[in-house]
């Protein structure tokens, strides 16, 4: 095999490839959270997916809702809002709602230090209704009173 240099066509087709795909992420709005209305800020910014699932930092949002967090050194994490808890392991697709066991569909993982979870899992353990506007960017949690 031997190589050739990229000619001037494939030089100039990747870098206007580069910098198209540099600008989108340059310019891309980070989610926003917002319970209750008001706007909820967290040094690590929710993630969306393609399929649509959407994963926010555990401990940010807990707080939001006024739940208390408790992390383990074993990468466990216990979150405790009124009578309801929720049990997550980082990378372990099975975690317990009030001790009831239920299996994930992804598991939690972390994003610079923070345990992230599926969105739709707190929205289950807690009791709180959720909506992501992927065009608005934006996520929306009321919590039920």
């Amino acid at each position: 095999m031997t190589y050739r240099p990229l000619g001037a066509k494939a030089l100039l087709a990747v870098v206007a490839c580069a910098t198209f795909a540099s600008a989108l992420v340059a310019f891309a709005r980070p989610v926003e959270m917002r319970i209750d209305g008001a706007r909820l800020a967290s040094d690590v910014s929710p993630i969306a997916t393609t399929s649509n699932h959407v994963f926010v930092p555990l401990r940010t949002l807990a707080e939001g809702v006024g739940a208390h967090t408790i992390q383990h050194a074993n990468g466990g994490v216990d979150v405790v809002r009124g009578t309801r808890s929720l049990h997550v392991k980082v990378g372990d697709t099975t975690a317990a709602i009030n001790g009831h066991p239920l299996m994930l569909e992804h598991p939690p993982f972390r994003v610079r230090g923070r345990v992230m979870v599926d969105l739709n899992v707190l929205a289950d353990a807690f009791e709180l209704h959720a909506n992501y506007d992927r065009g608005a960017q934006r996520i929306d949690v009321r919590t039920i009173k």
